[in-house]
């Protein structure tokens, strides 16, 4: 998987529209993070140069393949990514954020809970 050259390439409002459903598509908000899920490095690696190109921090954890047991059986689950939003949800909701209200309303911009006073 790969972001199409003209979203990766192209001006802030394209970056941003394209970041905005991507984000409504596959991201999420857990705890205090902005989180979007992906199993492609590649698209991993390019979403945090897009995501730094519009002035949004992030890093990522790596998730490591298991065997998860479903209602219909075990199955092995692949190494996953997930790049998180933190210091900077300010931001996303600012220039990016998700098309469904009920995501939205999850993020908690609250400074004491990054650790502020």
């Amino acid at each position: 998987r790969t972001i199409p050259i003209r979203y990766y390439n192209g001006d802030v409002d394209i970056k941003l529209s394209f970041l905005r459903g991507l984000y409504s598509a596959n991201g999420s908000v857990v705890s205090n993070r902005i989180t979007f899920k992906t199993s492609s490095s590649n698209l991993r690696d390019q979403l945090q140069i897009m995501l730094s190109s519009v002035g949004i921090r992030s890093y990522f954890t790596t998730n490591k393949s298991k065997d998860v047991e479903f209602k219909n059986g075990t199955y092995t689950c692949k190494e996953s990514y997930d790049i998180n939003i933190s210091n900077d949800r300010d931001k996303f909701v600012r220039l990016i954020g998700f098309i469904q209200d009920y995501k939205n309303q999850k993020i908690n911009l609250n400074p004491g809970t990054l650790g502020f006073n």
